[in-house]
């Protein structure tokens, strides 16, 4: 989901903190448990080229269904093996 506030730092984002996750859906997956420990590709580029061309700074949160009960679990970039995000003109 877009997230309209881009005044949050890396360092500075607490869970007590967080901006508010109720922009508009920006893409959506279905994720099987054959996926687990495969690389998921969700492509955000309409979203990415439209903050480039307006305030230069693009937020974003992963979500859920609100009825789902699952766990999904990312590496942090320190642990060699972090999310990422590409860009492909």
């Amino acid at each position: 989901r877009e997230v309209s506030n881009d005044t949050w730092s890396e360092t500075g984002i607490t869970w007590n903190n967080q901006p508010a996750s109720n922009g508009a859906l920006l893409s959506s997956i279905s994720l099987q448990s054959s996926d687990v420990g495969s690389e998921i590709s969700i492509d955000v580029t309409d979203y990415i080229n439209g903050e480039a061309s307006g305030d230069g700074t693009a937020s974003f949160v992963l979500v859920q269904p609100g009825n789902a009960n699952r766990t999904i679990k990312f590496s942090t970039r320190e642990s060699g093996l972090g999310a990422r995000l590409e860009s492909n003109p």
